[in-house]
């Protein structure tokens, strides 16, 4: 991107990111790609900066030690 923390994105930004994975884009699909991603990026900085200030993140989902483990298996476990 231009500028890391920039709302944002050039068509050339798009068009330089999709040479790197060799993704063929027509001038006009640049165009919508680098409009479209610029209308997402403010809420995408804003939630990233919100995550950032969070002292204690917890994560969304915990796994349990036992879950698809067999009846058998379950026995000795300490989930």
């Amino acid at each position: 991107m231009s500028d890391m923390r920039s709302s944002q994105l050039t068509v050339e930004d798009v068009q330089a990111t999709a040479a790197l994975i060799d993704l063929p884009l027509t001038d006009a699909d640049a165009v919508e790609v680098a409009e479209l991603l610029s209308a997402w990026m403010p809420a995408a900085v804003a939630l990233s900066a919100r995550m950032q200030s969070v002292q204690e993140l917890m994560p969304a989902s915990t796994f349990n030690t036992t879950t698809g483990m067999a009846p058998h298996e379950l026995a000795g476990a300490k989930g």
